[in-house]
């Protein structure tokens, strides 16, 4: 698939891990990162919270990278008809929804 669109990347299934882990005060607070995108890391307690700062963190690593001419990992193909639009309403970041059928190579 070449070349590829804002859409095609952002709808690359990435590997998702989740630790939880005990804190100091006897709580537990979990991380969650993407291993296949280097820096997308978020910890908390709260468990919808961390997703959407992770997932917000996910579609700014991919944009930055693009932006920069940086490699994008790509470790599987995307998935086809994924509700993009959601995802970046969620996330805060409406603002790219005009980019999405944009080609980026």
């Amino acid at each position: 698939m070449s070349p590829w669109t804002l859409r095609d990347y952002l709808s690359v299934p990435y590997v998702l891990v989740v630790e939880s882990y005990p804190e100091s005060d006897g709580d537990w607070a979990r991380r969650a990162y993407y291993p296949e995108l280097p820096g997308c890391v978020a910890e908390g307690r709260q468990t919808a919270e961390l997703f959407t700062t992770l997932d917000r963190l996910r579609v700014q690593t991919i944009v930055d990278a693009l932006r920069q001419g940086e490699q994008v990992p790509v470790p599987r193909e995307p998935i086809p008809r994924l509700d993009v639009e959601d995802l970046l309403i969620r996330t805060g970041l409406t603002e790219l929804v005009d980019r999405l059928d944009t080609k980026t190579e």
